[in-house]
Parts: structure tokens; C-alpha cells; sequence
């Protein structure tokens, strides 16, 4: 099942654990937790770094950030994730630029990483890929409910708590809840893809 906007907007700022794994020469993140929920601005983010070259990874966010603005209550109400997409996907080809597909991971994946009891076992497991975008949730009990982007390919995650990209680690995941998050587990995965049009 597809997680809800039910995770708060983050509020813990910039953690100073993930100072020494900042990058600010390494991309963009293109909606931050001042301006939108987390779960947002992880797709956000995600939509940017589908494209190719930083002209269009700058136009596709634009585009999500302009589609979210049309209706902000309708994003904001509690609606799942797939649908949010659906949404966004729209606006994407209405500009000419390519729709979106969230996809499950295979279920013994997701067994294997989530179900795992070393919690560090799923975050070396997701770190470990090297192709592809993900929106991640991270919770620990009722205290931190968070979501990220993850750039495998540019070894990268994008937290709209930071403003700088972090280098991609089992380490640095574990520490996206901030400090007070001691115990963060990887709870839900989706993997975004581009939507490829079908010849006629």
C-alpha cells in the first residue's frame, strides 16, 4: 500500500551529523521542507533527477512545484502517493517532458531490505544500488516519519531538510531523521521511472 501526505513537514533543519557527507558542488535540491511537506518535495526532487542535464532537471521541478501550487489543499488532504504522481505526470507531458512511473520493487527485495531485523542491513542494501531514483521513508515509532529522494546513479540523497545534496552511505541514511532519531528504519520504497511513450 502507497503511504499517505501524512508525514509531517520536517522540522528538525539542517543536521549537523550530515555536515562532514554535504555536497555542494554535486547537484541541486530543487523543494525543501520550508516550502513543502517532505513526501512533496521528495518527488519534487525525484522529478529533477530523472532528467539528463541541469536545464531540464531544473524545468521538470519547476513544473511539479507549479502543478502542487494549482491545488495545495488536494495535495495536502492525505492522498497517496500514486495519485499524487498521476497528477504531476500530466503537467510533466503537457510541457513536452516525460511522465512518471512509481514503481513497487520486487516483494522479496522489499522483504529481504525492510523486514530485515539489522536496520542497517536495509540501509546497505539500498545504498548499495547504482542506478535509479527512489523516495524513501524513514520512520522511528511516532517520533520521526520522514521521507527522502535517493539518486542511486549519482550516489546521492536528496533530504528537503538539507540544502546541499549528502553523499550516499548506509551511514548517512541512518541519520536523515536527525539527532534525536537514534533507532530510523527504511519502511517504504518506491522507485520512479520515466514514463516511455508507446509507439503507435
Amino acid at each position: 500500500m502507497l503511504w499517505s501526505l501524512s508525514i509531517g513537514s520536517g522540522a528538525r533543519g539542517p543536521s549537523p551529523e550530515l555536515a562532514p557527507f554535504r555536497l555542494p558542488g554535486s547537484g541541486n535540491i530543487f523543494a525543501t521542507a520550508g516550502q513543502y511537506d517532505c513526501v512533496e518535495a521528495a518527488l519534487v526532487n525525484g522529478m529533477g533527477a530523472l532528467e539528463d542535464d541541469l536545464e531540464r532537471r531544473e524545468k521538470a521541478a519547476e513544473i511539479a512545484k507549479r502543478a502542487i501550487a494549482l491545488d495545495r489543499q488536494w495535495f495536502l488532504n492525505f492522498k497517496p502517493l500514486g495519485s499524487i504522481v498521476n497528477k504531476l505526470q500530466k503537467e510533466l507531458i503537457r510541457e513536452g517532458l516525460n511522465g512518471l512511473h512509481v514503481l513497487k520493487l520486487p516483494k522479496d527485495e522489499i522483504r529481504a531490505a525492510i523486514k530485515c531485523s539489522n536496520r542497517m542491513n536495509a540501509f546497505s542494501w539500498l545504498a548499495s544500488k547504482t542506478r535509479g531514483i527512489y523516495i524513501v521513508r524513514l520512520k522511528q515509532d511516532s517520533l520521526v516519519d520522514h521521507a527522502v529522494c535517493v539518486d542511486a546513479g549519482r550516489r546521492l540523497i536528496l533530504d528537503s531538510e538539507e540544502i546541499h545534496p549528502i553523499r550516499l552511505s548506509a551511514e548517512t541514511l541512518a541519520l536523515c531523521g536527525g539527532s534525536h532519531a537514534k533507532n530510523l528504519r527504511l519502511v517504504e520504497i518506491r522507485e520512479l521511472r520515466p514514463k516511455v511513450k508507446r509507439s503507435k
